[in-house]
């Protein structure tokens, strides 16, 4: 049985994405940046994977950005993901 992704994840997914299109990088670009495979990246856009400390570092230099606006973004789409009401409640 396949597990749902965590709210968390999801959110780091939708923050990298963000500053991605905002940086207009494709995945491609972001991947040589950053030195990270793009087929990765997309995973994580997709919360389909948690990347290691270590990569959330270079995801960071990647996007131009300190891993502290990247926390931070993911921390705030995180806290909206949870607020929002489900459909179905």
């Amino acid at each position: 049985m396949k597990q749902e992704p965590s709210s968390t994840t999801l959110a780091l997914g939708a923050a990298v994405r963000s500053l991605r299109r905002e940086a207009k990088l494709s995945q491609e670009a972001l991947g040589a940046k950053a030195g990270i495979h793009p087929t990765w990246i997309s995973q994580i856009e997709n919360g389909r994977v948690n990347p290691t400390i270590s990569n959330f570092f270079l995801l960071s230099e990647g996007l131009g950005v300190r891993a502290s606006e990247l926390m931070l973004l993911t921390e705030e789409l995180d806290r909206q993901r949870r607020t929002q009401p489900r459909a179905g409640r």
